[in-house]
């Protein structure tokens, strides 16, 4: 952490300067070792996926306004903020991971 102390030493810095700074020494370092090559078919896969999924969530959004049936989503996402509670208090007493915990 020598590159910290450099960075503060003598100066006024402000937290979001050196948030700033260090990541941009971050950047530079993944960048000498070439860590951001990238296959772009990954990239446009992932992102014409993601499209897709938000147009549908947005689509659903609409339908439950117009039609009424927030009750229907109020009730799943009652369920699904339980279920991961319930997962999150397993995680945390168990000390790993769920997926791991059943492997």
């Amino acid at each position: 952490m020598k590159w910290l102390g450099e960075i503060v030493a003598g100066s006024a810095v402000q937290p979001a300067d050196l948030v700033c700074k260090l990541c941009l020494l971050q950047v530079k370092d993944a960048v000498e070792q070439k860590a951001l090559e990238f296959d772009f078919v990954n990239f446009a896969v992932g992102f014409i996926v993601s499209a897709i999924v938000g147009i549908c969530a947005i689509k659903m959004v609409n339908w439950l306004v117009k039609s009424d049936k927030f009750k229907v989503f109020a009730i799943y996402t009652f369920i699904l903020g339980i279920a991961v509670i319930g997962i999150g208090i397993f995680e945390h007493s168990v000390g790993m991971n769920i997926v791991e915990y059943f492997k």
